[in-house]
């Protein structure tokens, strides 16, 4: 592909979500790097093109499908119909979509490619969620612009009815790299996704380069929060971090997002409370730290590119889901709990352990995953 190219960029759907936007981020940090100058993102606010240093554009998909209407399957497929058949049949059927619809076909009529980069997982847990993702592939495809997805997730699937609309979409895009390995890719092949499009590869978010620029004291120890947390993890974090401290570490609790509360109600002001002002700050604090336990997918992906032990307490089946394909990946161990097994000694035993026996399978995981880092823009590059 051309370095002249257009390319629209779909990801980072402004919530706030770290994981997300820090995808977003180094994959457009590596097209820049790559040459390309023509991006694009399409996102519902401003914070994600500003962080990418990126023009945005409006309307975006969230534009058309309101949040209010997140509930509404009904009014949603609607919609979704609408745009499909506005796209089959361009520029004809165009003029029967309101005008933020026919802005959006416009631009998308105006690309080269469609670059859909990792944010959030493809599932069937919310129709709202999955055609918002969804909707621009089809649309492109419709108007036959390539599609390629880059670090995706898929799982879980439990619903026939949507797993038809998911294979639909799917098997018109151009390639799709999946970040949850022979999990993800099962997956896709049980509800009829063609196998050859389907390529290995990891989460976006893994390659982020840090800055370099921060400094830790030694031993330190993160402890991630979520808004997920349960009752009894407050205490146990809490003695966790008194445990730690004990024995000559230092704690530090973490968050993503607008989890502050949560960070402050396990620390008892007795301990430290890291916050982050840029994207690039999460990784370096995750490069530096001797050892991470957290409660978020991506912080275990960046302890893992930190190249740091790393233990992940799971709250849901959607969290375990994306967490055991790491696990079946990388053999690691000592690596994932559920939260009702929780408690402070548990868990500080399960980090002496991991800071034990996960360095060699570490080492291992970086020197083979920055190899399948980025495939999604190598193929670019050969289009």
């Amino acid at each position: 592909m051309k370095r002249n190219s257009k390319i629209g960029i779909i990801g980072g759907y402004g919530f706030h979500n770290v994981g997300d936007d820090m995808q977003l981020y180094n994959n457009v940090k590596v097209l820049k790097t790559n040459g390309y100058k023509h991006l694009f993102v399409m996102s519902p606010d401003n914070y994600i093109a500003d962080l990418c240093n990126l023009p945005k554009i409006f309307p975006s998909f969230h534009s058309i499908l309101k949040l209010k209407h997140r509930d509404n399957d009904e009014w949603i497929l609607q919609k979704y119909e609408l745009l499909k058949q506005g796209s089959i049949d361009y520029p004809k059927n165009i003029k029967k979509l309101s005008s933020n619809m026919q802005k959006m076909l416009r631009f998308i009529n105006g690309l080269d490619v469609l670059f859909f980069s990792g944010s959030g997982t493809i599932n069937t847990r919310s129709l709202y969620g999955l055609l918002v993702m969804l909707t621009p592939c089809l649309i492109a495809k419709n108007l036959g612009k390539k599609v390629i997805l880059s670090g995706q997730g898929f799982l879980p699937f439990e619903n026939p009815t949507l797993e038809r609309i998911i294979a639909e979409i799917l098997n018109q895009c151009d390639k799709i790299f999946t970040r949850d390995f022979e999990i993800g890719k099962k997956a896709l092949n049980r509800i009829g996704v063609n196998q050859s499009k389907v390529i290995l590869g990891i989460d976006d978010a893994f390659t982020t380069p840090p800055s370099k620029k921060l400094k830790l004291p030694e031993k330190t120890i993160a402890i991630n929060v979520s808004r997920f947390i349960q009752p009894n993890l407050y205490k146990v974090f809490y003695n966790l971090a008194k445990k730690l401290k004990k024995e000559g570490y230092n704690p530090i609790f973490n968050y993503f997002q607008d989890d502050r509360k949560v960070a402050e109600g396990c620390s008892q002001k007795e301990f430290s409370i890291y916050e982050f002002e840029h994207i690039a700050d999460i990784v370096d604090f995750y490069y530096k730290v001797t050892a991470s336990i957290g409660m978020r997918y991506h912080s275990t992906i960046l302890g893992l590119a930190g190249g740091n032990p790393t233990i992940n307490i799971y709250v849901t089946d959607y969290q375990k889901y994306k967490i055991s394909a790491i696990q079946n990946a990388t053999g690691l161990t000592n690596f994932m709990i559920n939260y009702k097994d929780c408690n402070a000694t548990k868990l500080y035993n399960m980090i002496q352990k991991a800071i034990k026996y996960q360095p060699a399978i570490l080492k291992k995981i970086n020197t083979n995953w920055r190899k399948k880092s980025n495939l999604a823009i190598d193929y670019l590059k050969k289009l």
